[in-house]
């Protein structure tokens, strides 16, 4: 015999009955689609020929028991099979060697939590099990990472969430839906120039504390920043420099705004201010205030 076929299993068991002698060095070619790794492995290890393992369409077993099946130079027609990591679960490192060992979709709970690890994985259409287990994680990360795997991830252990506002508020965007556990984090932006309305989404977002320390500049309309200034969920305000948006504007909702910064106000874009002559001539006054008169 220079060529054995059939399933796994009952090539198994003629390789290791004692009944059948001379066999050890023949040609394999499996009729399985589903197959456990560690049957696929005990195979090879029966015979110094090649098995052809192009029928299977899922592997299943463990991390360590699938690279090994996929390094074996013994066994070919394995690379775009489905992958199932169905015993344990596997590192980093092993979920993106099966990646990249298959074309197939490969299903795994990954056993790493912090985001510095996991950002070692690689492609994005795997079905990867993730729990972070970071406190602190920057917000683009958390993104990149819901990005690499199609199953939900677990963020509930997330105290603090870091970064640009427009990144916090795409990866509460996705809370409920690829991401959970997200909710009542405390934030800490790194923006330093800031649409309000986009700093009132993230207030809304989150029932922690927002530091806007870093903020600059606020821009948008007036009602929108005061909205934010008023805020008790965000901290961190109240010398910034404002840019409006408003055209037509109330000049006493003008100069609450003016109260709540030490910043100045950039009123330029409005073309009609409407109020009390006392309240006008306080705008007017106002060294808080620049580029009104006409």
């Amino acid at each position: 015999i220079t060529t054995l076929t059939g399933a796994a299993a009952d090539l198994n068991t003629a390789y290791d009955s004692a009944g059948i002698s001379g066999l050890a060095n023949e040609a394999v070619t499996l009729s399985d689609t589903t197959l456990a790794a560690s049957v696929l492995n005990t195979l090879d290890g029966h015979t110094s020929g090649t098995i052809d393992a192009s029928s299977i369409n899922t592997l299943t077993g463990s991390a360590a028991d699938l690279i090994t099946a996929y390094a074996s130079g013994g066994i070919t027609g394995l690379g775009d099979e489905a992958v199932n990591v169905s015993s344990g679960t596997a590192s980093t490192s092993q979920a993106t060697t099966l990646a990249a060992a298959t074309s197939g979709i490969v299903t795994v709970t990954i056993s790493d939590g912090d985001l510095t690890t996991l950002d070692g994985l690689t492609e994005t259409d795997n079905a990867y099990s993730i729990t972070v287990s970071d406190g602190s994680v920057d917000a683009a990360a958390l993104n990149t990472l819901d990005g690499k795997t199609t199953v939900i991830v677990d963020a509930s252990s997330v105290t603090t969430l870091t970064g640009a506002a427009a990144d916090l508020n795409t990866a509460y965007a996705a809370n409920g839906s690829s991401i959970t556990g997200l909710g009542n984090e405390a934030a800490t932006l790194s923006d330093t120039t800031l649409a309000a309305a986009v700093l009132n989404t993230l207030d809304g977002n989150t029932s922690g504390t927002i530091d806007a320390s870093n903020i600059t500049t606020l821009t948008g309309s007036a009602s929108d920043l005061i909205t934010a200034y008023t805020s008790s969920g965000i901290t961190g305000l109240a010398n910034e420099a404002v840019t409006l948006s408003d055209t037509t504007l109330a000049v006493s909702v003008l100069n609450t705004l003016d109260g709540h910064t030490s910043g100045t106000i950039d009123a330029g874009t409005v073309t009609t201010l409407t109020g009390a002559a006392a309240d006008l001539n306080t705008a007017y006054d106002s060294a808080g205030i620049s580029n009104l008169g006409n």
